[in-house]
C-alpha cells in the first residue's frame, strides 16, 4: 500500500499525541591543541603530549529527540498498517490496544 498525503496527515496526528523520548548517540567534536592546552589537558587519548597546532577529534555522547513521524512513516513504508501498529504497541497499554488499533485501522485504511 502506498503512503498517501491523507495517510501522512493521519500519522502526524497520531505522533502529536505520543510522549517525547530521547535517544543517545556518539557524536564527534574537533578541538585545536592550543584550546586543550588552555583547559589544562596535556596528553591526548594515546598518552602523547598535546601539540598546539594539531586538531583533535573526540567522541562525545549526545542526545536527540525521537522523531515519531519519521519512524512511523518508515514503518508504514516497510510493512503498511501492521508496521505502524507494531511501532505503537509499546506505547499503548494492553487493555486499550484493541480499541486504539481499531481507530488506527479506520484512520489509515
Amino acid at each position: 500500500m502506498k503512503r498517501t498525503k491523507r495517510i501522512t496527515k493521519a500519522i502526524k496526528a497520531i505522533a502529536s499525541g505520543m510522549p517525547k523520548q530521547e535517544y543517545q548517540y556518539l557524536g564527534t567534536k574537533t578541538e585545536k591543541g592550543e584550546d586543550l592546552i588552555q583547559r589544562g589537558i596535556k596528553e591526548d587519548s594515546d598518552k602523547l603530549p598535546v601539540l598546539p597546532h594539531k586538531t583533535y577529534v573526540n567522541k562525545i555522547p549526545l542526545k536527540n529527540e525521537v522523531n515519531h513521524i519519521n519512524r512511523m512513516k518508515s514503518a508504514f513504508d516497510a510493512d503498511g498498517i501492521r508496521g505502524v501498529k507494531n511501532y505503537l504497541k509499546p506505547f499503548i497499554k494492553p487493555e486499550l490496544q484493541a480499541e486504539f488499533f481499531s481507530k488506527v485501522d479506520s484512520v489509515l485504511a
